[in-house]
């Protein structure tokens, strides 16, 4: 079962800044999705449960390299897959991403989030 996003435009000062958020069903478990769309960047929270900011990782295209450079601001050394997300959709849209996700430590899980967000 999928709901259909909700979007929320807050304009300010000429500029707007967009929430998107969706439920989708992986298996029995939901997975929860919200994206904050900025002018020039934009915000990826993706989880089971609670809104929690357990890791947080940045990546940002490279004029230099066809591979953007990304980085894990929190969290710990196992968890690749905010920051692999994060360089995934820098190199796609060509802005500045933050992605946080609180989604347990299973492949199929990220590979199914991953496909909702794009």
């Amino acid at each position: 079962m999928t709901s259909k996003p909700q979007v929320a435009p807050i304009e300010e000062d000429e500029k707007k800044i967009r929430i998107i958020e969706s439920r989708e069903m992986f298996m029995e478990t939901p997975l929860y999705i919200q994206v904050t769309v900025l002018k020039d960047s934009f915000f990826v929270w993706v989880g089971t449960k609670d809104r929690k900011m357990e890791n947080l990782s940045t990546a940002i295209p490279s004029p230099f390299s066809a591979i953007p450079s990304s980085s894990k601001l929190i969290g710990g050394p196992l968890d690749h897959f905010s920051e692999s997300l994060a360089a995934r959709l820098a190199k796609k849209t060509g802005k500045l991403c933050f992605v946080t996700s609180s989604l347990p430590d299973i492949s199929m899980m990220h590979s199914f989030a991953e496909k909702k967000i794009t």
